[in-house]
């Protein structure tokens, strides 16, 4: 398993409407994507950068105010679990996918940190 890059930071918040205002009028973020029935948006700084991906907190996924998530960009996720999972890793959840975007899922470190182990789809 080869890791590509470090991808996106990922927040879950409790309003994402009002975060969104909180991220781009206040901070002068820009929106760079939006998925509304995912609950998901994507924001950049005016030069690029890394993205820092905000989503909507759910009662079956993550809460606000948990932590920010790295997320490791592999190009066969299938592939890279399994790997992992014979070192040792655990993951947190099944795989998830957003149809054409990507599929991901959440592991740990041996502290419990959570990061998102993503395949870009597009």
């Amino acid at each position: 398993m080869e890791i590509k890059k470090i991808g996106m930071c990922t927040i879950t918040v409790s309003d994402l409407e009002e975060s969104k205002k909180f991220f781009v009028n206040t901070l002068g973020l820009k929106t760079s994507s939006e998925n509304a029935e995912f609950g998901w948006l994507e924001l950049t700084g005016s030069q690029g950068g890394n993205l820092l991906g905000l989503g909507q907190e759910s009662e079956e996924g993550f809460q606000a105010g948990g932590n920010a998530i790295v997320s490791f960009v592999v190009d066969n996720l299938d592939k890279a679990i399994l790997e992992l999972e014979s070192k040792g890793v655990e993951f947190l959840t099944d795989v998830m996918e957003i149809p054409g975007e990507v599929k991901l899922t959440v592991f740990t470190d041996p502290d419990e940190n959570q990061f998102f182990l993503v395949q870009e789809l597009k």
